[in-house]
């Protein structure tokens, strides 16, 4: 038992590093660029940062869930682990060419793109580079430990580049060009531990199975990119609408928001192999406990030290985004609980659907009211933050409202959500 309490926590570990690494890389860099560039200069790299997380997942497509959940289902089996490397491979390349269709209509129709079309393209390519990496299959085999290191080594690298040789807006062009070739070595390192983890990487694949993936990972990719849909359809009509100081101050407020939140999503990622061989519900209840509290006091210091630390991070130019920053720090809070309840408790127990449906909800609930913004002239920064916080509370409470109709309608449970121990294996049918 202690040598598996000790393999969660290191794996668990390892998901909060590279999520991390995946996230944080940009804000370490933050308060450099923010000095060194000029508003402008950082307007285009802040909207550039969100529409990539947007094609991030995109062409993840959710198969961090369900490739995780088929390598768990078949550890041991190099073969079949085999073919499910590179059939998702081979997913990933056709979305990736969707994705760059999508990016060529948003480069007609955004300013700030159109004008910056070098840029967005390297961008892209580095993005496109960096979800090849396979972290599906380190997390499914439960072997994260050189591969986050590979990881942490190649982004730093790009990170202390990036200090050295980025003086002004001159130089913008080395951001996403350092991170291009940081993601090209990430994926050639991860191959090599592929292979000597002993996969097979010349396994046949059809367009068909291929196919049959992406049609059974879409429930989770519509949950896992809801939050980046969200934020690319509001920072796509702020840079149709606002102007680029707004568009940085929403970008920086943003990126500081969404850092924290990464926090959440590394945790729920790391217990959710566990949650899917185990099913143990105590865990949940441990971390919402033991965790909530922190989440809440931490909001609460955001928010009163709000001008001091966009001072520190950011420097005095953004000192007017400090307003819109405290409108989004409510997101910390609702967000916390809403990711915790999502994969690790309510998928695992069968209800994909009902995350699906809240997913497809939330998304046109928040397009819905952007778009009633733009036609009642009401469209400010501050009322699009006050449109997010309550989609991000609206998501939580019908989570919540999902996991309490799920515990109410199974004895067990419910027994083992207040006693904190492993689910009956007669639900086991109910995964599907």
């Amino acid at each position: 038992m202690i040598r598996y309490n000790k393999a969660l926590a290191q794996n668990t570990l390892m998901m909060v590093i590279i999520n991390a690494v995946k996230i944080f890389s940009p804000l370490l860099i933050l308060p450099f660029l923010t000095r060194r560039l000029s508003i402008e200069g950082y307007a285009l790299v802040s909207y550039a940062q969100t529409t990539m997380a947007f094609f991030a997942g995109f062409i993840e497509f959710g198969f961090i869930i369900s490739a995780t959940r088929d390598v768990v289902e078949h550890r041991g089996k190099n073969e079949v682990i085999g073919g499910i490397f590179i059939r998702v491979q081979c997913a990933k390349m056709l979305l990736s060419l969707c994705a760059f269709l999508i990016l060529v209509f948003m480069a007609i129709s955004v300013p700030i793109i159109r004008d910056s079309l070098l840029y967005i393209t390297i961008a892209f390519l580095a993005t496109m580079l960096t979800s090849f990496f396979p972290d599906f299959l380190f997390r499914g085999l439960e072997r994260m430990a050189i591969p986050t290191l590979c990881l942490a080594v190649t982004k730093m690298a790009s990170i202390i580049a990036i200090f050295l040789f980025v003086k002004s807006d001159k130089q913008v062009l080395l951001v996403p060009s350092l991170e291009l070739v940081s993601s090209f070595l990430i994926v050639a390192i991860s191959l090599v531990f592929v292979k000597r983890n002993g996969i097979p990487l010349r396994v046949r694949s059809t367009f068909r199975s291929v196919w049959g993936d992406l049609v059974r990972s879409l429930h989770y990719f519509i949950t896992t990119t809801s939050a980046k849909t969200i934020s690319v359809i509001t920072t796509y009509f702020i840079g149709l609408y606002l102007t680029v100081d707004e568009i940085a101050y929403w970008g920086f407020s943003m990126n500081l928001i969404m850092g924290i939140v990464s926090f959440y999503t590394a945790i729920a990622n790391g217990i959710f192999p566990h949650m899917i061989k185990h099913r143990n519900l105590g865990i949940i209840k441990r971390l919402i406990i033991f965790l909530f509290p922190i989440v809440i006091l931490g909001s609460a210091f955001c928010f009163i030290f709000a001008k001091p630390i966009l001072v520190i991070v950011g420097g005095v130019k953004y000192m007017h985004a400090v307003t819109v920053f405290r409108y989004l720090v409510p997101m910390l809070v609702f967000t916390f609980p809403s990711v915790i309840f999502t994969y690790p408790v309510i998928s695992v127990f069968g209800g994909i659907i009902h995350i699906r449906n809240t997913s497809l909800f939330t998304v046109a609930f928040n397009l819905v009211f952007v778009l009633l913004l733009i036609f009642t002239g009401w469209f400010t920064l501050y009322t699009v933050a006050l449109v997010r916080v309550v989609t991000t509370m609206l998501t939580l409470t019908i989570r919540l409202y999902e996991f309490w109709r799920y515990a109410k309608g199974s004895a067990s449970e419910s027994k083992a959500w207040k006693r904190g121990y492993n689910v009956s294996e007669s639900i086991y049918p109910l995964i599907g």
